[in-house]
């Protein structure tokens, strides 16, 4: 049974329109009326890259640092120019049997739709080869100077140390040619001046690892950097690229400790969504605090000056209870409004039977979502079991619906590969920081036909079947130049949300599957310009159609619908809105965590793909009616 719709298309998208640009206001050219026949939210999804696993030792099985064909995986964007970077696989190894190298690629937005070809893209392209294990590993990038250069950040062991342990390194591409640029510095380059450590540049180095997990632009040529030392403590890095008479740039950097305890930190910038617009005077991040692992303190938020580094407040905002083995980990945090942030971490308990008793996979894992005042800290509300899985989830702020309603989209993906990504949009609202009540219904996004955060992503990497799970994030806010055309692309979406997700083209027979897996960028409905709509399947953005449109069919076909296809559930299934395409999944079962550890709630920390299955039944039957 095909799905349609009389209002004009929508792509699914969990966005944000300029949150800090203004109070969001209803759009008077809203088609339809309230209660009308709702529009399928479909999401726009799109390969970046055909990836390949290395042939070793005669083979190409997923291995020990191999990688899986796409890796880790980070998007952002300013304007409508979208830059995207991930860990591949090479096709030869380097002087220490990697295979790992860094790859990025740059695409537009335009009215038509996704362009990855012409003016002002950049084809993927994989940058130097590094030697050591390790890389180019947990990437990260931001746009700086205007959108001219786009700078990709990565824990690397070639860093100019030589003691094997990784620390953040950066290399600066001309967005316009995707050239890497000569970088010049007061204390020295490696790598020829293509890469440069930005450890060294901030002196004092004492040989340590130093792991970036987050990047936000604060000006027009600078971003900070949220790092983990030696998994030890917690760290701010600010860096500068500026232009040199010569046509090289300079880069510079400065560091400061925001929390000395910190094992395991990941430490998680809140950056405003929307993209960057203006200077950013302060920024609140949260970070794991602990002295032991798991986390036997908890989670602390902390505000601080972009321009000194020095904290302003902090409070622990979430603590451990090692006692009854509950422990506060794998935070995230995001802006709401101005005045509120959220942070989503996991609440999980210590597994005794691996690594020393110190582990948390297969721990019981509850994931929860709290409000703060983003002067204060003060706690201001909290919910419960808010991502569709507990593992590795990430969050980003959004503003969804035809008003632009402010909230938290909570996005995770599958332990094994053979699941979707999904995405629980919370509202929150702006002023009081007040929490919706879930809706697993209306508010439950597919964001990716397939994800991996634990499946073949581990196996590839260093440490395969112990440490070094994969990610899917999401960033908000990119405004739909196709927005109100009559030829436009999606034109009744207003913004999109973004996640750059690594799976398969079609499902693999098990979760260990030797099957290379790509980078897919996928365009999220956010705001958009009808009454009421439901969340939809994801469908190739090539065969989105512009203006006027039914939606795409859910009975036949590849978008993975309601019926006949080949979209991917279990095992080659063609229906992913089953639950047994995700996770095998239980709602009655708490849901472990795959990295540091969660609650002994009983409550279920995923709830599979109900919410979807149920929100286009009820679309049918409306249309039947």
């Amino acid at each position: 049974m095909s799905i349609k719709r009389t209002t004009k298309f929508a792509a699914l998208a969990v966005g944000s329109v300029s949150l800090f640009a203004g109070s969001a206001v209803a759009d008077p050219s809203a088609t339809g009326t309230p209660g009308g026949t709702p529009i399928v939210l479909q999401v726009a999804t799109k390969q970046m890259y055909q990836a390949s696993l290395p042939v070793r030792n005669g083979n190409t099985k997923v291995a020990r640092l191999t990688g899986s064909g796409a890796v880790d995986t980070y998007v952002t964007f300013q304007g409508n120019t979208i830059g995207m970077v991930w860990t591949a696989s090479d096709a030869t190894p380097n002087n220490d049997n990697s295979y790992f190298r860094g790859m990025f690629s740059i695409a537009k937005l335009g009215e038509k739709g996704l362009e990855t070809t012409g003016p002002g893209t950049v084809a993927p392209k994989m940058i130097a080869k590094l030697q050591g294990d390790r890389t180019f590993m947990r990437p990260q990038a931001t746009f700086l100077n205007g959108g001219k250069y786009l700078v990709l950040i990565a824990a690397a062991e070639e860093n100019g140390v030589n003691n094997g342990n990784p620390q953040a390194v950066a290399t600066v591409i001309d967005t316009a040619t995707g050239a890497t640029k000569n970088i010049t510095q007061t204390n020295g380059t490696f790598r020829q001046g293509t890469f440069v450590n930005l450890i060294t540049l901030g002196g004092n180095n004492d040989a340590q690892q130093y792991g970036p997990h987050s990047v936000c632009q604060v000006n027009d040529n600078t971003a900070i950097v949220g790092v983990q030392r030696n998994n030890q403590n917690a760290y701010v890095l600010k860096f500068s690229v500026t232009d040199q008479p010569d046509g090289s740039v300079k880069v510079t950097s400065t560091r400061n400790k925001v929390i000395q305890n910190a094992q395991h930190s990941r430490v998680q910038l809140a950056c405003p969504p929307g993209g960057y617009k203006a200077p950013i005077t302060e920024l609140v991040a949260t970070s794991v605090e602990a002295n032991a692992q798991p986390a036997n303190i908890g989670v602390r938020a902390l505000a601080f000056d972009t321009n000194t580094l020095q904290v302003r407040t902090s409070k622990l905002i979430a603590a451990s209870a090692p006692n009854q083995n509950i422990y506060a980990v794998q935070p995230n945090i995001a802006y709401v409004s101005p005045g509120v942030v959220a942070v989503q971490y996991q609440e999980a308990s210590k597994l005794q039977t691996r690594n020393n008793g110190n582990a948390h996979k297969g721990g019981a894992n509850v994931a929860k979502l709290i409000t703060l005042n983003a002067q204060t800290l003060e706690k201001l509300d909290s919910a419960n079991t808010v991502a569709p899985s507990a593992r590795h989830a990430d969050a980003c702020g959004v503003n969804l619906g035809i008003n632009g309603e402010p909230g938290v989209g909570v996005i995770s993906g599958a332990i094994t590969g053979t699941g979707p990504g999904l995405m629980q949009v919370h509202p929150v609202d702006a002023t009081t920081g007040k929490i919706a009540p879930i809706d697993r219904v209306g508010k439950l996004f597919q964001v990716s036909k397939f994800s991996d955060v634990g499946g073949n992503a581990v196996r590839g990497k260093r440490n395969p079947n112990n440490q070094g799970r994969g990610f899917i994030r999401c960033t908000s806010g990119i405004a739909n130049p196709g927005y109100g055309k009559t030829d436009g692309f999606m034109n009744d979406v207003k913004s999109f949300t973004m996640t750059l997700a690594q799976g398969y083209e079609a499902m693999p027979t098990t979760s260990t599957s030797d099957v290379p897996e790509h980078p897919y960028l996928s365009l999220v409905p956010a705001a958009y310009n009808a009454p009421s709509a439901v969340p939809g399947p994801v469908v190739p953005a090539d065969s989105v159609p512009p203006g006027p449109s039914p939606s795409a069919p859910s009975g036949s076909g590849t978008g993975g619908g309601s019926g006949n296809g080949t979209g991917g559930g279990e095992n080659g299934a063609a229906d992913p809105f089953t639950p047994s395409g995700y996770d095998g999944f239980n709602p009655n079962a708490s849901q472990s965590s795959g990295c540091s550890v969660a609650s002994t709630s009983s409550n279920a920390g995923t709830f599979g793909l109900f919410g979807i299955v149920a929100g286009l039944a009820a679309l049918v039957a409306r249309r039947r009616r």
